[in-house]
C-alpha cells in the first residue's frame, strides 16, 4: 500500500473496509465480499456487497469526498507507523 494517504486506492481501500463491517453488522452476516467503482473527478461512488459465492447483496450509490475520507480516516496525520504496527483495518473497527 501507499505511504501517501491523499491517494484515492488506499482512502478508498479503508472506506469499502467499513462500509463492508457495517453491513456485516447490521445484517448479521460473518462475511461479505464489497466492491467500490467511481471515477475521477466525481464524488459519487457505487457500492456492491456480495457473499462469499459472489452472489450480489446489495448494491448503492453514495457521495465520498475523497477529502472529507482522508480526514474521517485520520489520513492527513502521520499514521502509517500506526496503521504498520496494528494493521491496515484495526481504526475502523
Amino acid at each position: 500500500w501507499t505511504k501517501d494517504g491523499s491517494k484515492a486506492d488506499l482512502t478508498l481501500n479503508i472506506h469499502a473496509r467499513k462500509l463492508a463491517l457495517d453491513f456485516m453488522r447490521a445484517n448479521r452476516l460473518r462475511g461479505v465480499h464489497t466492491a467500490v467503482s467511481c471515477s475521477i473527478g466525481s464524488p459519487e461512488i457505487e457500492v456492491s456487497y456480495q457473499d462469499g459465492h459472489g452472489h450480489e447483496l446489495k448494491t448503492e450509490k453514495m457521495e465520498a469526498r475523497p477529502s472529507e475520507l482522508i480526514r474521517k480516516y485520520g489520513l492527513d496525520k502521520p499514521v502509517f507507523t500506526r496503521l504498520c504496527r496494528e494493521g491496515l483495518f484495526h481504526a475502523v473497527r
